[in-house]
């Protein structure tokens, strides 16, 4: 019986393997689906942030227009009221041209200015993280944070002292009023005994971020002379309370409602200047 000369089974399965197989494909890489939902929401967040803060600014000078239309029209109301009471009773007597309320009203050039405009805000300053170590030979950093306004209103207030920590934990919270687009800096110190405290950080929160709210974390501007850079951070809340106007535009404030009373007069009076 003849037999087939043909290659062995071990031989014929590898044949089959090199000519089945592939060369493989690289896909092209593409950010996680999670890291584009998460930049997608971030920019609608900050679109919308954009969106309400121009809302805001845009009522503001609605409210402002027709406060302004309203006394115009008074004033012509009472210009005109007044002109009918010295009218002579003679019909024969020409009488003089008047303005009606809504022509005064129109022709009257209202200006608004925002520079009246102010703002009642709770800022709670929450906690730092990473702060730098001043005091590396006799421990570490006794951390507290200084708030202030930049603009005109001057308010300020600041945390208690922790000792012996570069994490601190505060949530300190206080009422402050600032003026229209006006910025609030947070400045951490730490606290030294018999000599100037050294400065751990600074940063500003614009007025843009708080008009609607605000509460993250901020990063900390180092004032050190290390080439290191510095990853500390300060947490900080930021909630509007209310929105009010005062006369005279930057020349002061009006106070909180919970001032105590007769605040409002001790100001006025301080700000008129005395009869010569």
């Amino acid at each position: 019986m003849m037999r087939c000369c043909g290659p062995s089974n071990d031989a014929a399965l590898e044949s089959i393997d090199l000519v089945d197989t592939k060369p493989v494909v690289e896909l092209p890489h593409e950010k996680p689906l999670w890291m584009q939902e998460i930049l997608a929401s971030e920019e609608a967040a900050k679109i919308r942030m954009e969106e309400l803060v121009a809302k805001r600014e845009a009522d503001a000078v609605a409210m402002e227009a027709a406060r302004q239309k309203k006394k115009h029209e008074k004033e012509a109301e009472a210009a005109e009221a007044a002109l009918k009471a010295s009218a002579p009773d003679s019909p024969k007597a020409a009488s003089p041209k008047k303005k009606t309320a809504k022509k005064v009203a129109k022709e009257a050039e209202v200006v608004i200015d925002m520079s009246s405009a102010r703002y009642e805000l709770e800022v709670k300053i929450v906690s730092a993280r990473d702060l730098r170590n001043a005091d590396w030979i006799t421990g570490t950093s006794d951390p507290f944070c200084l708030c202030e306004a930049t603009g005109t209103s001057k308010d300020r207030f600041r945390t208690k002292v922790v000792s012996d920590r570069t994490d601190p934990v505060w949530n300190q919270a206080a009422k402050m009023t600032v003026s229209h687009g006006e910025a609030i800096k947070f400045t951490v110190f730490d606290k030294d005994v018999g000599k100037a405290d050294d400065m751990l950080g600074w940063v500003e929160l614009a007025f843009s971020q708080m008009a609607t709210g605000f509460e993250s974390e901020l990063k900390l501007k180092d004032s050190s002379d290390s080439a290191k850079a510095s990853n500390a951070a300060l947490k900080v809340r930021v909630k509007v309370l209310r929105s009010f106007t005062v006369e005279g535009g930057a020349q002061g404030s009006a106070p909180p409602k919970d001032a105590p009373k007769g605040t409002a007069a001790k100001a006025k009076a301080k700000a008129t200047p005395k009869a010569a």
